[in-house]
């Protein structure tokens, strides 16, 4: 089954239906700072991760996983109940996490079910996470997979360690600072907002408006340089679209 966004819908901030069990309802920009801009944050980025991640690697490499052995589905399976609660609630309502056990259906495959009878099967969990991606401006994972070499695994988990080992080195020296209060203070000083009407904003809608303010400034730059003569559209065709800033940008 094919779950299509609706982009349309998810601007003017409604719920996305997943089935008649699961729907993801979108935080406004005062209810993640509300539970916490962190929390919110780990909570998206672990219940989409991906087993390219850097930190998935490293974590699957000292539990002795190959993760070139494990998809995106197993990995939600085995950490599930890890999620933090309060955020599946912001996010999911009544749905119970903490209850979801494995299972199998009646032909075999494996899927998570709780005590209220909700089930989620690997189509789901693919639809529930690429709306989840799609609300927070969390891009799709750019690689898949790896080579089944030995080489190049080592390669990866080494990569892998030494950066999350740098991201760990530099927190220690450098307190986490927000990563919305600067964009959401841009919007204001930009479309002359107050900050409670941005605070009001969901989350889908408010990352489309910072898209469409820079996708306008990149065009209005271009149009600058195409008539100063610093740019050229014979030496970059590739311009016509960037000058679009009306375009769809998802």
């Amino acid at each position: 089954m094919v779950n299509l966004i609706n982009d349309l819908s998810l601007a003017r901030g409604s719920d996305l239906v997943i089935n008649d069990q699961i729907t993801i309802r979108q935080p406004t920009i005062d209810e993640i700072a509300e539970i916490g801009e962190v929390k919110y944050y780990s909570f998206c980025q672990n219940f989409t991760a991906h087993t390219l991640d850097e930190n998935v690697i490293v974590y699957l490499d000292k539990l002795g996983i190959d993760f070139t052995t494990i998809s995106d589905w197993e990995l939600f399976v085995g950490l599930v109940s890890t999620y933090d609660q309060d955020i599946a609630t912001l996010i999911f309502g009544n749905l119970d996490i903490t209850t979801l056990q494995a299972t199998n259906l009646e032909d075999g495959s494996l899927c998570l079910q709780n005590k209220d009878g909700v089930v989620i099967t690997e189509d789901i969990y693919n639809q529930v996470v690429r709306n989840i991606r799609k609300m927070n401006n969390m891009p799709e994972p750019q690689f898949t997979r790896i080579m089944d070499d030995p080489v190049q695994k080592k390669m990866a988990i080494d990569a892998a360690k030494r950066n999350v080992q740098s991201t760990m080195n530099r927190a220690r020296f450098y307190p986490m600072r927000s990563v919305l209060l600067p964009v959401v203070s841009s919007v204001i000083a930009y479309c002359h907002w107050t900050f409670d009407e941005v605070l009001n904003m969901k989350i889908f809608r408010f990352w489309e408006i910072v898209s469409r303010i820079q996708a306008l400034d990149n065009a209005n730059h271009l149009y600058t340089g195409l008539y100063s003569g610093c740019v050229s559209f014979k030496d970059n065709p590739s311009l016509k679209k960037d000058l679009d800033w009306m375009r769809a940008l998802h």
